[in-house]
């Protein structure tokens, strides 16, 4: 698997994502230096609770350079991967 890249698809994979998890809410927020951790929930298919976290990367004025998002548990993951898949086709090739 290789990431999305750029900020446009960032935006586009974030706005389907949305779109995806039904009842997303943040629980928790971490700040080291440069750096930011989100923990998250949220539902998939309004059967399967997804947690997360979103582990963000930032410049000096303090702007996101790097987002990598954890997700479990695997069933969870599975439904939401396929909600995604048919909102923007197949991930990148690796």
């Amino acid at each position: 698997f290789k990431g999305f890249e750029g900020r446009e698809m960032a935006l586009i994979v974030l706005a389907n994502v949305i779109e995806v998890f039904e009842d997303f809410r943040y629980l928790d927020e971490v700040h080291g230096d440069g750096t930011v951790v989100l923990r998250f929930a949220a539902k998939v298919d309004g059967k399967f609770e997804i947690e997360g976290i979103d582990y963000l990367i930032l410049d000096p004025e303090g702007r996101v350079t790097d987002l990598t998002v954890f997700l479990r548990p695997q069933k969870a993951v599975q439904a939401f991967n396929e909600r995604m898949v048919a909102r923007l086709g197949a991930a990148p090739p690796a």
